[in-house]
């Protein structure tokens, strides 16, 4: 998804003349972590993702990554059957185009790169 952001984040650059930032948001509580620290994740697997993300955050392309709480992620309406929540969050965003109202109730999830 990442790669795709970049792509449209250049398209908009390069007809509008306005970069947009790119900020992503997880429900995964423990891969927000690890990014919020420089511990190394003991999964190998995600050793190499992580420091990537990392990456991206200290040289800019990234802005900011999110923890967004289960029951806030519109996502889950996209890629899981049966869940009414996201899709009644979904829904409601989407009728009063309240996207500062989800960012509010996410809380204070962003990373600052400091490392």
């Amino acid at each position: 998804f990442f790669h795709s952001a970049r792509w449209y984040q250049a398209f908009i650059l390069e007809v509008f003349g306005v970069k947009i930032p790119i900020d992503i948001s997880t429900d995964a509580k423990s891969i927000h972590d690890h990014l919020c620290t420089s511990n190394e994740p003991t999964e190998k697997y995600l050793r190499h993702p992580l420091n990537l993300v990392r990456d991206y955050l200290h040289t800019g392309a990234l802005r900011n990554v999110f923890w967004v709480s289960g029951k806030l992620n519109i996502a889950d309406c996209l890629t899981k059957r049966g869940v009414t929540y996201a899709n009644e969050l979904l829904s409601d965003m989407l009728s009063r185009n309240v996207i500062s109202d989800w960012k509010s109730q996410i809380g204070e999830c962003e990373i600052s790169v400091s490392m």
